[in-house]
């Protein structure tokens, strides 16, 4: 059976939340406990995740010269020593730590007739006993 959840991407670095993004999906229904999980970044394995989470981290990447690299943060602040640049010839350890975590979602009738995969929104109309030909 499907299911509308909503999916947080949470950003900490030592401890304190740098961003929370949210996107929607619409999944077989599971545990809820599957999606949650926590990832730590380190040097090694910095740049794979970046390129498939980067739109939601709060940070860019700078490849120098030498292959030497930067992490710059979007919310940079003179006060706040997390949002500081981190430099790799420096840090050898990031203390950044992404964390998955999903809730159920409510959502509108027109939010799932506007959904982008129409069979799947069809599929989980039909599941809660509406059709398509009743609602138009």
């Amino acid at each position: 059976m499907l299911q509308f959840y909503s999916q947080y991407i949470e950003t900490y670095r030592n401890g304190k939340l740098m961003k929370r993004a949210c996107s929607l999906m619409l999944i077989e229904e599971e545990k809820e406990s599957s999606h949650n999980y926590s990832f730590n970044l380190t040097w090694d394995n910095l740049n794979d995740f970046y390129y498939d989470f980067g739109f939601y981290l709060p940070f860019n990447i700078w490849n120098l010269n030498k292959g030497k690299r930067i992490i710059s943060f979007f919310n940079f602040s003179f006060f706040d020593s997390n949002t500081w640049d981190i430099k790799e010839w420096k840090t050898k350890d990031l203390n950044i730590v992404i964390k998955f975590s999903t809730k159920k979602a409510t959502v509108s009738l027109s939010e799932i007739l506007k959904w982008h995969d129409s069979d799947k929104a069809i599929q989980y109309l039909k599941e809660r006993g509406l059709d398509i030909k009743q609602l138009i």
